[in-house]
């Protein structure tokens, strides 16, 4: 939040200060200058949806999911067999082996609970750490691309629930980065 309101607050006072701005009008995507401050944007909507590598990490997070689910199922099922099979033969059982057997069912069952939640929040865990991931590889991959390429001052996300409500068309990098960025993405994957 700080960060956007010095942003803003640069921008107000380039503009209120008289510095020159140019801005090119054509469909080309060129940064935004005054003085030496050039200003560009990046449409974070459309690098999330077209990044290789969010699809990738999603199959990733589904997987992980899919197989933690599959085993507290495998689990449940058993332990769903074991007290169905209890209920059948429970009334042969002398009294002492009942209440031995009811005490494992009901270890059981919290052990499952248990697991549950462990599942849950181990789940929940991956697909933070492979967010982070996304974004680590974004920041860093923004950052060596401005070094090799244009050299701009500022690169503004914009999105639609973000900062920036309006910037110039042609201000907008988005689709040279997700280009170069899915490019550097397909070639470090390989390795």
């Amino acid at each position: 939040m700080q960060k956007n309101i010095f942003v803003i607050s640069l921008l107000a006072l380039i503009t209120f200060a008289g510095c020159k701005q140019e801005t090119s009008k054509t469909n080309e995507n060129t940064p935004v200058t005054a003085g030496d401050l050039r200003i560009a944007i990046v449409n974070t909507d459309s690098l999330s949806a077209n990044f290789d590598m969010v699809e990738v990490v999603k199959g990733e997070i589904e997987a992980t999911n899919k197989k933690l689910e599959n085993d507290l199922q495998r689990q449940m099922t058993t332990f769903r067999a074991d007290y169905e099979n209890y209920l059948k033969i429970g009334a042969t059982m002398t009294l002492s082996e009942q209440k031995k057997k009811e005490a494992q069912l009901e270890q059981r069952q919290q052990n499952l609970v248990a697991l549950q939640q462990r599942y849950s929040e181990q789940a929940a865990q991956v697909q933070m750490q492979k967010m982070q991931e996304i974004q680590d590889y974004i920041f860093t991959f923004i950052a060596k691309y401005n070094n090799e390429h244009e050299k701009y001052s500022i690169i503004l996300p914009k999105s639609m629930v973000g900062g920036v409500l309006y910037a110039d068309p042609s201000m907008d990098i988005t689709g040279e980065i997700i280009d170069a960025i899915n490019a550097d993405y397909s070639k470090n994957r390989k390795k």
